[in-house]
């Protein structure tokens, strides 16, 4: 083993440099295949068995041998193969001191391929291979023999440093799979190099100085990827293929044609419009621009920038509305004030007929104020103080889910309560509140059933208004109203 370190450390340096080559990175790789025409091809996947023999210092006896290998194009003549085998050889010779061996063996080479068939260009397409290669790598045998007198003996396994050559011609089935036929010799490297057959010929004149194997072999190879984005390995393509493609697509593209037609910086062969107007301005397709998508073209266009959001008139401008000033804006507001005779000129309680005040609202069946509605009523009484000689109009109303005797008496007892409330708690004077009542008329919400919005009392600024009694011949109701409508109480 000793021995073989030398030619270990140069086989592994040799499997570096090959590495090195044959690995660039994928910037570099697409550069090489550019600048080479070579294309994205397949891996190729083999399985082979065959003969097997040995050739040396005894007779052999047929052999068999199985195998695998792994391909890859680095062009299209030269590839890189790893090569796997396994098999036994048997031999001997009755007169000699070895009577029959055993040896099994086991190792793998990487193989530089050539193939001949691609050395040659022409444009017929490739059905056979031709191919040359030769190879470096590792093997383990272990043999076993019978001596003559001695008896029984062997040679433990060990790896050794190996070398192989041979040629080969492989025949195309289908894009996908093809049949070689191969022969390849190889040879051991090191101590053990003539011990193949077990025999060295120590004290004997005849020697073979190492021991050669030879392997017949049939080959079933598979082409691995898929077709519509890689060729097939690069070996069985032409290289004329891409050549002749290229030739045949620029011959096929059209002359070059400068026609402008219409005269609007687009030629003819790239213009899709040939007859936009001249001077019109055109996108780098020779179509009329329309910059601000307004569906009217630029040259026909008189506002070609028109603001987005606003609606156009038929030659493209857009219909923005007129911003008013500060004095147009006062303007307005003394209209609409002199338009609800709310002036400062105004100083009678007639012309404040349109004032808005708030209305308050009833929990079902109840005249009893919410304190939510304490705000509303405090608003009431300030608008009260502030207008001394102010009389305000105060209306009850219900909905309609009980009688209208029922709900005229709840009503005015709804408008009852906010008065006393303001005359009590704010202090207005009596005289200047007016009582109302409307029952379950003059819904806001148009519905029979119950409605918070319907259960109100109204402040409006009174008119000529007169304050109604209340409801003749209607009992007060002390508790909840139960029946259907017409049930009275």
């Amino acid at each position: 083993m000793k021995k073989n370190l030398p030619l270990i450390f140069l086989f592994l340096c040799c499997q570096m440099a090959i590495f090195a080559q044959t690995n660039p990175s994928p910037l570099e790789a697409e550069a090489n295949a550019a600048a080479s025409g070579t294309q994205k091809d397949m891996w190729e996947l083999g399985l082979n068995a065959g003969h097997f023999m040995s050739i040396g210092d005894l007779d052999f006896d047929p052999s068999f041998a199985v195998g695998l290998h792994v391909r890859k194009a680095l062009d299209y003549v030269f590839s890189l193969r790893l090569d796997l085998q396994y098999g036994i050889l048997k031999g001997g010779n009755d007169n000699h001191p070895i009577s029959d061996y055993t040896t099994t063996l086991m190792g793998g080479t990487i193989q530089g391929v050539a193939s001949l068939n691609n050395l040659k260009w022409s444009n017929k397409p490739r059905k056979t291979n031709i191919y040359i290669f030769a190879g470096l790598g590792m093997n383990n045998f272990k043999v076993e023999y019978n001596e003559g007198l001695p008896g029984e003996g062997s040679y433990p396994s060990e790896w050794n440093a190996c070398a192989d050559f041979g040629a080969g011609i492989a025949f195309k089935i289908s894009p996908k799979f093809n049949i070689g036929i191969e022969h390849k010799a190889g040879m051991v490297f090191g101590g053990r190099a003539d011990l193949v057959d077990a025999w060295d010929n120590k004290n004997f004149n005849r020697t073979s100085f190492r021991d050669v194997l030879h392997y017949s072999n049939i080959r079933l190879n598979f082409n691995l990827g898929k077709s519509d984005s890689k060729t097939e390995p690069l070996y069985w393509v032409n290289p004329m293929d891409a050549v002749m493609s290229d030739i045949t697509e620029l011959k096929a593209r059209p002359k070059l044609d400068l026609t402008d037609t219409d005269n609007d910086g687009v030629i003819d062969m790239l213009d899709q419009d040939n007859n936009t107007p001249e001077g019109a301005p055109v996108n780098a397709k020779g179509i009329a621009l329309d910059s601000d998508g307004d569906g009217i073209k630029d040259y026909e266009d008189k506002e070609p920038f028109s603001p987005p959001g606003y609606t156009i008139n038929s030659e493209g401008v857009s219909q923005a509305p007129e911003y008013m000033t500060e004095k147009k804006v006062n303007d307005l507001i003394d209209a609409r004030l002199r338009e609800y005779e709310l002036s400062e000129a105004a100083d009678n309680s007639a012309s404040r007929g349109g004032w808005f005040l708030p209305m308050i609202h009833f929990e079902m069946n109840s005249s009893k104020l919410r304190k939510t509605d304490y705000a509303a009523l405090a608003n009431v009484a300030y608008v009260m103080k502030e207008n001394p000689g102010l009389r305000i109009l105060v209306t009850g109303y219900t909905d309609q889910t009980a009688s209208e005797e029922y709900n005229a008496m709840l009503s005015y007892n709804r408008a009852k309560a906010a008065i006393d409330f303001l005359v009590s708690t704010h202090g207005i004077n009596r005289e200047n509140l007016v009582l109302n009542y409307g029952g379950e008329k003059e819904n806001l919400v148009p519905t029979a059933n119950a409605s918070l919005m319907n259960r109100r009392v109204e402040f409006k600024i009174a008119k000529n208004e007169t304050e109604m009694e209340a409801p003749g011949n209607v009992k007060t109701p002390e508790s909840n109203f139960k029946g259907n409508k017409d049930a009275g109480y």
